[in-house]
């Protein structure tokens, strides 16, 4: 799926189901904005990145919501299906294709096809102090959310109800525009100034628009540094491709058929396949953290190691200006012989 002619038909597809989603939301007045990749895509290629696979969008909640409520009640073409990840967003695919990450392969009924990613676009608090607090509840959710969901090996989250409880208090907490700041609620790494979203910028995109932060610039330098300079060419892949089972020629519902009706041996090693996988994805969490409390204790050495050098600087100059001048006349006199 790495080359060009793959990856060109894998964005026919894309822009299919963007242009269906786009239409369902000017019918329905709904607002929705190109964030990260996609973003990058509008600004540099005015369209998909060359080597992405998907699309990436957000929406206001109330507007998310309202999308999901009519995707329910099946407003969306035959060709098409969606998901609901609870702990991300939706995804609206193209159902005669299969593009499948392994993480489900256990489970058929989320089995998707070529899509694009639409997530919330959530509010967050102004004051510095309540919006760190409100991101670490919002990464423990993240994170307990992902392990529940594909593993059920959550130690915090026991039923979905539960899941679903902690979720809608993020997504509740703040209306669109009501504060400064928001958050892709699939990605708690950047902070983002609300205004770019409440007045954006129409860019084209291949041969239709989408809309765009107008803080784009400050945007994408937040969470991607230099994103004007293209990264190294083994780099230009997508992880997606790397996770996946994809077939352009195949429905995903065809996959599920089939492994369905698999001799019980398969099931039991993609059963073993999957909890084994839950388990390395805890490991790499429980990684995660180790590394980033000995950073913590790491920079906590440095802060006292610098207030140290301080005060040892400024007991030196103390002492100069204690003893310093009796010390040049003391000198003085021993050099004088006296």
């Amino acid at each position: 799926m790495s080359d060009d002619k793959d990856l060109s038909s894998v964005h026919e597809i894309i822009l299919d189901v963007y242009k269906e989603f786009r239409k369902i939301c000017e019918k329905n007045n709904l607002r929705f904005f190109a964030i990260s990749g996609t973003t990058i895509g509008a600004v540099l290629w005015k369209g998909i990145i060359p080597w992405d696979d998907d699309m990436d969008i957000a929406m206001p909640v109330e507007d998310y919501k309202k999308l999901l409520k009519l995707c329910s009640k099946k407003i969306i073409p035959n060709w098409m299906g969606f998901i609901e990840y609870k702990w991300f967003g939706l995804q609206l695919y193209d159902n005669r294709t299969m593009f499948t990450n392994v993480y489900y392969l256990n489970n058929p009924e989320r089995f998707s096809g070529v899509s694009i990613d639409v997530v919330p676009l959530i509010n967050i608090p102004n004051d510095k102090n309540e919006q760190k607090e409100f991101i670490d509840d919002f990464k423990r959710f993240h994170k307990a959310a992902i392990r529940y969901d594909r593993y059920n090996v959550s130690e915090e989250i026991k039923s979905e109800k539960e899941m679903c409880r902690w979720r809608e208090r993020f997504l509740n907490a703040y209306k669109f525009g009501e504060t400064d700041f928001v958050m892709d609620f699939s990605d708690d790494r950047y902070v983002l100034k609300a205004s770019g979203f409440e007045n954006p910028l129409i860019m084209k995109f291949e041969d239709t628009t989408i809309p765009v932060s107008s803080n784009y610039d400050e945007d994408l330098t937040i969470q991607y540094g230099k994103y004007k300079k293209y990264p190294p060419k083994e780099k230009r892949v997508s992880l997606h491709q790397q996770l996946s089972v994809i077939d352009l020629d195949k429905a995903c519902g065809e996959y599920g058929k089939i492994l369905k009706e698999s001799p019980k041996e398969i099931w039991d090693i993609i059963q073993v396949q999957h909890r084994y996988g839950g388990y390395c994805e805890e490991g790499v969490f429980a990684r995660d953290e180790s590394i980033k409390e000995l950073m913590k204790n790491n920079e906590r050495i440095m802060m006292d190691n610098e207030m140290l050098k301080d005060r040892i600087d400024r007991f030196e100059k103390n002492m100069f200006f204690k003893f310093g001048r009796k010390v040049k006349v003391i000198l003085k006199k021993i050099r004088k012989g006296v």
